[in-house]
């Protein structure tokens, strides 16, 4: 199958499965555009739910806030990803 005519997945994401993902993010596009370089669901919910490899779209009908900032974040705003920190940890 080309590029062209792979088929994408769409995955309706859970609270649960958001909150694990916005575990691994320390930042968002809002507060720290400099070091906000992976998009959100490219990266972090691949991850998690282990799409590696496969196209996938995601839809959250219930969006986690960034840690630092407690701005929305949305399946395609950048992110700084590194592990997470703890929410209320000054810097």
């Amino acid at each position: 199958m080309s590029h062209e005519e792979r088929e994408t997945i769409l995955f309706t994401v859970s609270a649960e499965v958001a909150q694990a993902a916005i575990a691994q993010v320390s930042s968002c596009e809002g507060c720290n555009p400099e070091a906000a370089a992976f998009p959100f669901e490219c990266i972090i919910l691949d991850r998690v739910m282990l799409f590696s490899g496969v196209h996938t779209d995601y839809f959250m009908p219930e969006p986690p806030v960034c840690p630092r900032c407690k701005a929305t974040v949305i399946e395609k705003m950048l992110v700084e990803w590194d592990g997470g920190v703890e929410v209320g940890t000054p810097k």
